[in-house]
């Protein structure tokens, strides 16, 4: 893997470790989340990536209140805080 992989993998699991932790402390079932992470390289200078995408897929339905919640768990990985800074 290349290193941007490696951050975007490393995005992505710690995006997956708050949502099982938001969903197990709730005994909601965590089997089957699937996180999936892109984004887009950009080629001007500064070359970088950029318009990330993170998708959190559960196979059970969640009411709104807890959708709410596991999106802000998943707001509060630290990669995507670091990430959101200037």
């Amino acid at each position: 893997m290349t290193p941007p992989e490696w951050f975007l993998a490393s995005l992505g699991s710690c995006v997956g470790f708050y949502a099982v932790k938001y969903l197990q402390t709730r005994n909601l079932d965590a089997t089957g989340l699937n996180i999936n992470v892109s984004a887009a390289k950009i080629t001007e200078t500064p070359v970088r990536l950029d318009n990330f995408q993170i998708n959190v897929n559960l196979p059970i339905a969640l009411d709104v209140g807890h959708q709410k919640g596991l999106e802000a768990a998943v707001k509060s990985c630290l990669i995507h805080l670091t990430g959101r800074q200037p």
